[in-house]
């Protein structure tokens, strides 16, 4: 059971002093058994918390880019991403017994590593960038 639940017409509003260093920061959902799957569909988001050192960088705000690296499997006929449903779907010479001694059949896979590499979501990006400085938040 989640912590707070809320049904239609309910709503929440939380505050956060984001009293840290400056650090860009990735977010995505904590729904029970299926934040590898929401993250897989591309369900996380970059929050950026700036202090006063980085005003002295003389970045002008639309050459200030977040950059998301993930790894993704896409089926090649159709275009969809593909997650494994077992460990040897994943990867077939990687053999292992898990402790409950289902061994690889079973359904629940807890990680799946891609093997196409994408930015913001893209494959393959392009990105023309200016003769100004530019930052890069990887």
């Amino acid at each position: 059971m989640p912590t707070y639940a809320f049904v239609s017409g309910q709503n929440r509003t939380d505050y956060y002093a984001n009293s840290q260093p400056s650090a860009s920061l990735l977010y995505h959902d904590h729904a029970a058994g299926l934040t590898r799957l929401n993250v897989w569909a591309g369900l996380v988001g970059m929050y950026i918390i700036e202090d006063p050192e980085d005003y002295g960088l003389n970045v002008m705000p639309d050459f200030d880019i977040p950059i998301i690296i993930a790894d993704r499997t896409i089926n090649a006929t159709d275009g969809n991403l593909v997650y494994p449903n077992t460990a040897a779907t994943q990867n077939p010479s990687i053999l292992r017994t898990f402790a409950d001694g289902e061994g690889d059949n079973r359904i629940w896979v807890p990680e799946a590593y891609g093997t196409v590499n994408t930015v913001n979501g893209a494959v393959r990006p392009y990105l023309e960038v200016p003769r100004a400085p530019c930052r890069l938040r990887i």
